[in-house]
């Protein structure tokens, strides 16, 4: 089901009248409709933690995170970032020396910031704050060029001093896609120029590389064929694309009984509960123990596990949320796990990661009002 779904998705592309980027890539456009192929990147321990002044527990023996390539500067530098709907900002690693203008590219992991002619540093200091650590430098504004959207002066974090394992190896910063209203926020600039035909995104999120698609200014029709189930955001301090749960339940228990704050973030690993008494029954209902691996299930209990959103049941299986292992004492691996709120009641108690984005096709809309949707492959 996931290559038929790639397919019509790649058949959408043949369908478009295309125009070449000015960086190539393997980027579309249709009008004011823009497609990027992501990748999905694996790596060995923890490098990138939860959003937002949460810390993480469970920490995964490997890790999962989505990444784009955008273009910096003049000459523009393509810079691999992490791709995120859990947090706001842009900012890249930057880098001063000038020796590696010559023979550019590079790694595609930093920002050179002598080889850029209109580069410029703003006033004041960049610092950005997550659960897992931190990233601090100055804020800049330079030429940047997103999806072959186009070249834009924008504002941007410069970030000399970043926290291990706070964005991948191979990445050099972080597009936040979330709904913050600071200078640093790509979808403002995208709503305030008028970049694209309707202030939306998509997602198509799998654990194949090749099959991994963001498109700025609409959706797949070929993947949404009915009315859309639109999801209203709920404000937040935070910016998260936050909204509203009325129960979920691992088979007939059900674990959620009252109204409960989600949030989407591809940022995100695992489906992540910040609340202790949530946690515990599904981890009671499950049978789930803790190893040196993670949060672990010994039987296959094909148990689903099913969350009702503004009246409509979204429904994971059981290997949406676990994978089996060849190992004797965590045979199949939960991919759930618990961060504590550290008594902040303005985090929400659950965030939907990697393993309910890959179920869905997301749609983002950040006009007025803000909506999500999620919908299932046919």
């Amino acid at each position: 089901m996931i290559f038929v779904a790639a397919t019509a998705l790649l058949a959408l592309w043949a369908s478009y009248c295309c125009t070449a980027t000015p960086h190539g890539g393997p980027n579309r456009s249709n009008g004011k409709r823009f497609i990027v192929q992501l990748t999905r990147n694996t790596e060995q321990s923890g490098f990138h933690s939860e959003r937002d002044y949460i810390e993480e527990l469970e920490l995964d023996a490997y890790k999962v995170a989505y990444s784009i390539n955008i273009f910096v500067g003049n000459p523009p530098q393509e810079i691999k970032v992490d791709f995120d709907t859990g947090s706001s900002n842009l900012w890249v690693r930057g880098n001063f020396n000038r020796n590696y203008c010559y023979g550019y590219p590079g790694n595609q992991s930093e920002f050179i910031v002598k080889c850029s002619s209109e580069f410029e540093f703003l006033r004041g200091t960049y610092n950005g704050s997550y659960g897992g650590g931190y990233c601090q430098g100055r804020p800049g504004n330079d030429l940047v060029e997103v999806a072959g959207m186009g070249q834009y002066r924008l504002n941007f974090g410069v970030a000399f001093s970043i926290t291990d394992y706070l964005i991948p190896n191979n990445c050099g910063g972080i597009l936040g896609l979330g709904l913050d209203d600071s200078q640093y926020s790509f979808l403002k600039h995208l709503k305030r120029n008028e970049v694209l035909s309707r202030n939306v995104f998509s997602t198509k999120l799998t654990n194949q590389g090749e099959y991994n698609f963001v498109e700025f200014g609409g959706w797949d029709e070929t993947i949404v064929s009915e009315n859309i189930h639109w999801i209203p955001i709920v404000h937040n301090v935070f910016g998260h694309w936050r909204f509203h749960a009325n129960s979920m339940s691992i088979g007939s228990h059900e674990v959620i009984s009252h109204p409960t704050d989600m949030i989407a973030d591809t940022g995100c690993t695992n489906i992540v509960v910040l609340s202790r008494d949530i946690f515990n029954k599904l981890m009671q209902n499950m049978q789930a123990y803790e190893s040196s691996t993670g949060l672990c299930v010994m039987n296959e209990w094909n148990l689903q596990l099913e969350i009702d959103i503004m009246g409509k049941t979204y429904v994971l299986d059981w290997e949406d949320f676990t994978s089996k292992q060849a190992d004797l004492y965590c045979p199949f691996k939960l991919h759930i796990s618990y961060l504590d709120r550290r008594d902040d009641l303005r985090m929400p108690e659950v965030i939907l990661g990697d393993p309910f984005l890959r179920k869905f096709y997301s749609i983002y809309d950040f006009g007025s009002p803000s909506q999500i949707a999620f919908v299932p492959y046919q």
